[in-house]
C-alpha cells in the first residue's frame, strides 16, 4: 500500500510515477485541495477513519486517464478558465472561490478542436474540462453527475453567450449548479483528443503542464485505493 500524504498534485504524481503497477493507494489529505481525497473518502474524513480503511486490507477501484501516454490524473484535465484559476491560485494563495472573481476580468476565449467519439467539432470557448469526478477546485461541485467508477467520462464545454451569463456560471458553481446552465455541453466519452490553438497550459489535477494537444485514453478500473465498504459504500459519486 502507497500511503500519500498531500494533495491532489501529490495524488497525480504518484499515479503518474507508479503507472502500470497494480499498487494500492491511500491518500491522506494534508494538501490545499483535497479533491482527490474527498472524491473517495467523503468531505471531511478523518484521519482515523481513513486508517481503518487502510488497514482493513480491502479496496476499491475508480477510473483513471492517461494523457499522450505520459501522464496520468484521476480528477480533471481543463483548459482555459479552470487552468488559469489554478495558476492564480498557486500565486495568490487563498481559496479558488476567492480567487475566481479576480481572474473573470481576463476574457480568455480560446479555440480548439474536439475529436471524440468518431466525431471531430470546432469549439471557441474558455472553459473546456474532461471531468472523472463530480467535485474540483477545493470542493466545488462542477458536475456532480460523474461517476468515478463507470468506466467513462465527460468532457465539459461552457459555449460563450455573454458576459452577464459567465458571472452566472461563477455563481452557478460556486453553489454546485453549473450543470443547470444553458450554456454547457457534456459529452461522455472513452478516448478523446483536445487540440489547443494556443499553446495553452492545462490543468491536471494541480498540475500546469503547458500541452497543445492532448489525448486523452480512459482507463476504467486503473486506481485501486484502500477501502473498506462495510464502513461506507461507495457508489463512485461524491
Amino acid at each position: 500500500t502507497i500511503i500519500a500524504a498531500g494533495g491532489d498534485g501529490t495524488m497525480n504524481e504518484a499515479i503518474t510515477s507508479l503507472h502500470g503497477k497494480d499498487v494500492r493507494f491511500a491518500l491522506l489529505p494534508y494538501g490545499s485541495g483535497n479533491d482527490a481525497a474527498m472524491s473517495v473518502y467523503g468531505k471531511k474524513c478523518p484521519d482515523s477513519v481513513i486508517l481503518d480503511h487502510i488497514l482493513s486490507g480491502s479496496d476499491i477501484r475508480v477510473d483513471c486517464a492517461r494523457i499522450n501516454d505520459t501522464y496520468s490524473f484521476m480528477l480533471i484535465a481543463t483548459y482555459g478558465f479552470g487552468a488559469t484559476l489554478v495558476k492564480a491560485f498557486k500565486e495568490d494563495g487563498g481559496s479558488y472561490l476567492k480567487v475566481a472573481p479576480k481572474i473573470m476580468t481576463q476574457k480568455e476565449l480560446n479555440d480548439y478542436t474536439l475529436k471524440i467519439n468518431g466525431t471531430e467539432k470546432e469549439v471557441r470557448t474558455e472553459f473546456i474540462s474532461v471531468l472523472n469526478t463530480g467535485m474540483a477546485g477545493g470542493g466545488m461541485r462542477i458536475y456532480p453527475d460523474s461517476n468515478m467508477a463507470d468506466g467513462e467520462m465527460e468532457v465539459l464545454i461552457l459555449h460563450h453567450k455573454s458576459n452577464m451569463r459567465r458571472w452566472m456560471n461563477l455563481l452557478a458553481l460556486a453553489r454546485g449548479k453549473l450543470k443547470n446552465q444553458p450554456n454547457l455541453e457534456v459529452i461522455k466519452f472513452k478516448e478523446c483528443t483536445i487540440i489547443s490553438k494556443e499553446n495553452d497550459c492545462i490543468n491536471m489535477d494541480g498540475e500546469l503542464p503547458c500541452l497543445k494537444e492532448v489525448n486523452v485514453k480512459v482507463i476504467p478500473g486503473g486506481l485501486r485505493f484502500a477501502y473498506d465498504t462495510n464502513i461506507k459504500p461507495f457508489t463512485g459519486h461524491y
